[in-house]
């Protein structure tokens, strides 16, 4: 097992950096309660997701009406 392999986060969470920022807005409307706080970094952590996608798919929600502005 490479050093990689064996540091950072939870290792049997699945990677899904090839999520588009669609798909993300999709898991984050299925598994996060939306008046409930929660930060970007926690939902790219959990789900082994780019945080850059995740903050675009949160603006989409943003945008929709679907999360307040000022917090998560």
């Amino acid at each position: 097992m490479s050093k990689l392999e064996t540091t950072g986060g939870d290792e049997s969470g699945p990677d899904n950096y090839d999520m588009t920022a669609e798909q993300v807005r999709d898991l984050i409307l299925e598994n996060y309660k939306l008046g409930v706080p929660f930060y970007p970094s926690d939902v790219a952590d959990d789900h082994g997701l780019d945080y850059d996608t995740v903050v675009q798919a949160m603006d989409m929600l943003r945008k929709e009406g679907r999360l307040k502005k000022g917090g998560m």
